[in-house]
């Protein structure tokens, strides 16, 4: 069984690491589960891709569907939280 809590915290260490290195000029503090991907990270396309990579690793997902992740009712999701795919996780880990 895999928490919530669990899973955001496992997110936030992956997402610090990521971003070690970055140059970010409007985020600063730790990452939590209210950081956003694109609006407080900067994260683009590639970097979304590396994410769901790590993800799909991190927690031996097999057959990742980021595309449910990713879109709402068939568009795409323009920003997601950390809590957010926490809680995506959540719901795959442990259906």
């Amino acid at each position: 069984m895999h928490t919530e809590d669990a899973i955001l915290k496992d997110l936030t260490v992956m997402l610090t690491d990521m971003t070690s290195d970055w140059d970010l000029d409007d985020f600063s503090g730790e990452i939590t589960g209210d950081t956003k991907l694109v609006a407080d990270l900067a994260m683009e396309s590639v970097e979304l891709v590396q994410l769901m990579v790590a993800i799909e690793q991190k927690f031996k997902i097999k057959n990742f569907s980021a595309e449910k992740l990713l879109t709402r009712n068939g568009q795409m999701v323009t920003d997601l939280s950390v809590s957010e795919i926490a809680r995506f996780l959540s719901g795959v880990l442990n259906a």
